[in-house]
């Protein structure tokens, strides 16, 4: 069958030439027998053979006749360049015969040889110029050795049109790339710093997903091994069964969370093993097989995936919207890129690399918003605790507040008891000494008083002399009563990193919550003091040095001092003057800007004073407090 001859005007581009091509089988068939075949129009307009019947890597020829259609006018000669995909093509070349019978080769292409940019320009093959004078007709005859029964997709571009697509195309793809690792950077970042294996492994799964695509535009055989190019199917295909296995253990592995796992989970992580069979298949059945069943191995492995989101839905109680809308149009996206593939299009890998690329990048796309939208759940679900333990410091602070209020009312009526006692118990005593001398006298004047009367006047002075001693006896202290005998009894010693671990627990949120570094240094030093008076005059330090600190940090900690020890609060709060210092030691005295009520300073020098404490104060303005609270040695 002839064919029309394809008309080339000066910078024209023809990418559509399906009208003009011509095709036939010719195994180790020389030129000159091919280019007989051709004009005695034995080629046909369409591959010869069908894909089942084709043996892979047999030479198929591919011919069209050009005619620069430019009138002859003493111009000179016109350039095209001739390019096409060089996927699956193991060697290919392109011949030009003149109606001279002069022959120019303008591309002769191995895989087997080292990259050359010159002629295998991304995944492009490119001849060198097609030189027409004005008005010449010639026949192309294009060789091509490939995997499956497809003619390669011819194209013939103007030169400056040609490097212009090449700069295109490169920039593109220098995008794609860049975005795609920015983003998986960001991704296996933000996992990494939030601790979530999970998110952390599909980071490492897209990864390899880019990876297994970067080998569809050469880039690995470009950068890495440009030498040695019977390396990248191999390669490219390890790398794509690396990227199956690690999904199927990804969703195996994702079936796993602090409620329980999946009874599948495990199952399914096996299933990784299952494509090394296929693996070392590879070099015993087609490779246009091998590479439909690792398409297949692919699509079980992304219905993998459902069964972990179903499973977190469960664990969470609650509905992952954005994850199932990820998911599916992933699935979907492979439905059509398997149907592209077995519908005639695997060929024309233009249109799958392209497909494959804008897949990746909605799929990224997805994913950094389902990302951003966990990092924000995360955040206020962490907000929402922060305020509850808020909400309960507040209360036991308020408690707290209760409690030494009716400490304070109880210590008053019990000073006020025992100054009661005392007055009492000296009145009586005093009384005393003036009956005594009474009764002496009323003695001496008896002899003068009728019996009845002076039976009466002792009556009346035992009576006296009995009520004094009474209200000495129950005023004396009552040693065997056992509440005095615990409240004399020793505390038992114990450690002051009991004390400070506590307030630590009660502090270090609210510290956090105004970006403050609340460092608390643990001690071994043991003491006996009443844990319920330290632990009060510590965390209202604390508290205090907190609350007025906007930025640095808080220290708590001990040392030894001889026999004794000192606990140490440091702040780089405001400070304090010599003058608020004396002020603030007083109840009810406050600075201007203070929301409180002026009493914990006041409490803690209180306490240290019932407890034998002293508290040394060393501050000033704009240069932080340094409190110290000291014991002799007969508190350690």
């Amino acid at each position: 069958m002839a064919a029309p001859a394809l008309p080339l005007a000066p910078g024209e581009n023809r990418t559509d030439l399906g009208d003009y091509v011509v095709y036939c089988l010719g195994e180790n068939r020389p030129l000159a027998e091919m280019i007989l075949e051709y004009e005695a129009s034995e080629f046909g307009s369409s591959v010869p053979v069908s894909e089942e019947e084709f043996t892979p890597y047999s030479d198929l020829w591919s011919a069209l006749a050009v005619k620069n259609i430019s009138k002859p006018d003493g111009r000179l000669a016109d350039q095209w360049i001739v390019n096409f995909d060089a996927f699956a093509v193991r060697d290919a070349d392109i011949i030009l015969v003149r109606q001279s019978g002069d022959v120019d080769r303008l591309l002769s292409f191995s895989s087997a040889k080292p990259y050359d940019p010159t002629i295998l320009s991304g995944t492009q093959l490119k001849s060198k110029p097609l030189i027409l004078r004005p008005g010449e007709t010639a026949t192309l005859m294009v060789r091509t050795s490939k995997l499956m029964a497809a003619a390669p997709s011819l194209a013939i571009r103007d030169e400056a049109d040609l490097v212009e697509h090449e700069l295109r195309t490169a920039a593109l793809n220098t995008a794609f790339y860049t975005l795609a690792i920015f983003g998986l950077i960001v991704m296996l970042g933000v996992n990494i710093s939030l601790k979530s294996s999970v998110g952390t492994r599909y980071a490492l799964l897209f990864s390899l997903l880019l990876a297994a695509l970067s080998f569809d535009d050469n880039i690995p055989l470009r950068f890495l091994y440009p030498n040695h190019p019977e390396w990248n199917p191999y390669i490219g295909f390890l790398i794509s069964y690396a990227c199956i296995m690690f999904g199927f253990y990804v969703a195996g592995y994702s079936m796993v969370t602090r409620k329980g796992s999946h009874p599948w989970s495990r199952h399914i992580q096996w299933l990784a093993l299952l494509p090394i069979v296929t693996l070392v298949m590879i070099p015993f059945v087609p490779r246009i097989t091998s590479y439909k069943i690792q398409l297949a191995w692919t699509g079980i492995m992304c219905l993998t995936h459902f069964l972990p989101l179903y499973w977190w839905e469960k664990s969470s109680n609650r509905r992952l919207f954005e994850m199932w809308i990820g998911l599916i149009v992933i699935f979907i996206a492979f439905l059509i890129y398997a149907t592209l593939m077995f519908n005639g299009y695997l060929e024309n890998q233009i249109v799958l690399r392209n497909f494959a690329k804008t897949t990746f990048i909605i799929i990224g796309t997805l994913v950094m918003l389902g990302l951003t939208y966990g990092i924000i759940s995360l955040r206020r679900e962490h907000d929402r605790a922060l305020e509850e333990k808020i909400r309960i410091l507040k209360e036991d602070a308020e408690k707290s507040q209760r409690l030494l209020e009716a400490e304070k009312k109880y210590s008053r009526a019990r000073d006020q008891a025992a100054l009661r006692q005392r007055q009492l118990a000296t009145a009586s005593h005093d009384i005393k000494q003036p009956l005594t001398s009474l009764r002496m006298s009323l003695d001496g004047e008896a002899t003068n008083l009728g019996d009845t009367t002076k039976k009466n006047i002792r009556e009346a002075l035992d009576y006296l002399e009995s009520l004094s001693g009474d209200y000495l006896v129950e005023s004396r202290p009552v040693f065997d009563d056992p509440a005095i005998k615990e409240q004399q009894k020793t505390e038992e010693p114990y450690p002051l990193s009991m004390i400070f671990r506590t307030v630590g627990q009660m502090f270090r949120e609210e510290a956090i919550s105004k970006g403050l570094q609340l460092r608390i240094v643990d001690s071994n030093i043991e003491t006996s003091i009443p844990p319920l008076a330290l632990m009060r005059i510590v965390s209202n330090l604390a508290s205090n040095a907190i609350k007025y600190t906007d930025k640095g940090k808080i220290l708590i900690g001990a040392r030894r001092r001889g026999a004794g020890f000192v606990i140490i609060v440091l702040d780089t709060g405001p400070g304090m003057s010599e003058a608020e210092i004396v002020q603030f030691q007083s109840a009810y005295k406050k600075g201007d800007n203070s929301k409180g009520e002026g009493l914990g300073l006041a409490i803690c020098l209180e306490l240290a004073e019932q407890h034998e404490l002293k508290l040394d104060i060393n501050a000033k303005p704009e240069q932080g407090t340094c409190i110290r609270v000291i014991a002799d040695a007969n508190q350690n």
